[in-house]
């Protein structure tokens, strides 16, 4: 009778030992109130859409028929690379966010900035690699 008794308390101890949950890592993407919202390109009409959505926790780009969600790309592999989110500069003006390889610090695969020319007007510049290109986005 026992042997019963200390089978069914292990038996319960590894039934309720659950495995502690790690908390989720912080959001690092919390642009200023001023960026936040929809800013669209209305330059060339023939030129496919170009547009970026910020909200209190996300960047989402639609360039040129891609979208880039900033929010997916931390523990994300491509091509063999992960990547990674590091920390945003932000001032009363100034908005960056940088997508970088993982551990290499130095090296961007995205890089994009939102500088407040007016409460409806930003300049966006966008660098992916050794391209870049900078547009006046108006607000939505």
């Amino acid at each position: 009778m026992k042997k019963h008794f200390y089978l069914l308390l292990f038996v319960l101890f590894i039934i309720s030992c659950k495995k502690s949950e790690e908390p989720a890592p912080s959001n690092i993407l919390t642009p200023p109130d001023w960026v936040q919202g929809s800013w669209t390109y209305h330059g060339n009409q023939t030129q496919q859409e170009l547009k970026t959505v910020l909200t209190s926790d996300n960047i989402v780009a639609t360039l040129f028929g891609d979208t880039e969600n900033l929010k997916t790309f931390p523990g994300k592999i491509l091509d063999g690379y992960g990547y990674t989110l590091s920390e945003p500069t932000k001032t009363a003006t100034m908005y960056e966010a940088r997508v970088t390889f993982l551990g290499q610090k130095d090296q961007d695969l995205l890089f994009y900035r939102w500088t407040k020319l007016d409460a409806t007007h930003v300049l966006f510049y966008r660098k992916a690699g050794r391209s870049f290109f900078e547009v006046t986005l108006d607000k939505d």
